[in-house]
């Protein structure tokens, strides 16, 4: 969950940064103001919560279906 939170911080922040330096070097030529790339950052906070929450129940359930007592004794073998 702390990659996935903190990615999301990274990411969203250059994002918005990028988003801007790309509206302030275009905006010359347009009669548009700009517009905060809202649902798009929503989008992509609802997709990482539910890729990490579907990765950690995976990698918990493997884990839970693993004796560690067996485990050990084949590795030791």
């Amino acid at each position: 969950m702390l990659y996935g939170l903190r990615s999301l911080i990274m990411g969203i922040l250059l994002g918005v940064i990028l988003s801007l330096l790309l509206y302030g070097r275009l905006a010359p030529g347009y009669k548009t103001g700009y517009h905060f790339p809202a649902a798009p950052i929503l989008i992509s906070i609802l997709a990482v919560a539910v890729i990490v929450s579907v990765t950690m129940r995976y990698s918990m359930a493997k884990i839970n279906k693993q004796n560690i007592i067996e485990t050990i004794r084949r590795r030791n073998i």
